[in-house]
């Protein structure tokens, strides 16, 4: 047997809760998609949409229509929050306080869908860009564009852009810094005392010290106008070996004239003669004894 629309059920009262979720501005479709299938599910649908007017005062059925119009007022007051509820207190008809919650939310929400929409794009987009951004960037950036793409959610556009240019300007720290550095130690290293250089410097080839193998003339040809000092010492070793020694003083040899000439014998002549030719080639020839010379050569 199916309700008549004036009809309520002894579980009707004033206080019943419709939905679940209380209404609080924030999701009114879901909200208004409850109270209808509520509405319907009592047969009460047609108080609210407007399809069951308000009869006449005089009328015998005005005051079934006014206690069943009550009733679904207060389910609809039930079922949103206080400050809402207060809002649209003063209405008379269901139908009236429906329309006003239509007319609030059911804009607000389209717009608030656009609203999110919009933010949604916006975020999409804002992320291409990113991504167009962070592709732009040189190899030497390759680090930061990994931490920016490694961040959930994405950072936004101005934010990366903040990221990348902290760290070119860390960058030119490091750089000025290592510079600076550089600049301060080179007085220290490239000017060293000339003495230090060459006992540090040891040639690998030759062994000698004072230069280094680079720069040995062993290697890299004598200069034109180089002057050779062991040629030198050679030669004046070879002068020492090559004169004669002459093993008598001049005193000596003054007597040594003169005994050949009161005595000129061939055989002390020539016995003389082999004697100052074997002291002349002894550097110790000068040790020899001259009266045991004299002595002798005229035995």
């Amino acid at each position: 047997m199916t309700k008549l629309p004036y009809y309520l059920g002894s579980s009707d009262n004033v206080s019943k809760i419709l939905v679940t979720t209380v209404f609080n501005g924030v999701g009114f479709s879901a909200w208004k998609r409850l109270m209808i299938i509520s509405h319907s599910a009592k047969n009460k649908l047609s108080f609210v949409d407007g399809t069951i007017t308000a009869p006449p005062v005089n009328s015998p059925t005005y005051s079934g229509w006014h206690r069943v119009n009550s009733m679904i007022i207060s389910w609809i007051l039930n079922s949103l929050h206080k400050n809402i509820a207060e809002s649209i207190l003063f209405l008379s008809t269901a139908h009236e306080i429906w329309q006003e919650l239509k007319q609030r939310y059911d804009q607000y929400n389209n717009a608030l869908i656009y609203q999110i929409q919009q933010q949604l794009y916006s975020k999409f987009l804002e992320d291409q860009c990113l991504i167009q951004l962070l592709m732009g960037l040189n190899k030497s950036h390759k680090i930061i564009q990994g931490q920016i793409l490694m961040k959930q959610p994405l950072p936004s556009l101005s934010t990366a852009y903040s990221l990348i240019i902290h760290e070119k300007r860390q960058r030119i720290i490091t750089a000025s810094s290592f510079v600076n550095n550089e600049a301060i130690a080179m007085p220290v290293s490239s000017d060293p005392s000339p003495n230090l250089v060459k006992k540090t410097l040891t040639c690998t080839h030759c062994k000698k010290t004072s230069y280094s193998k680079a720069q040995c003339y062993r290697l890299v040809r004598f200069p034109s106008n180089f002057k050779f000092t062991k040629a030198k010492k050679e030669e004046c070793k070879s002068s020492v070996h090559n004169a004669t020694y002459f093993p008598f003083t001049s005193e000596q040899y003054q007597q040594l004239l003169q005994l050949l000439n009161n005595n000129t014998s061939q055989s002390s002549i020539s016995h003389v003669n082999i004697f100052i030719a074997d002291n002349a080639m002894n550097p110790e020839g000068n040790s020899f004894s001259f009266k045991s010379f004299a002595a002798n050569a005229y035995k």
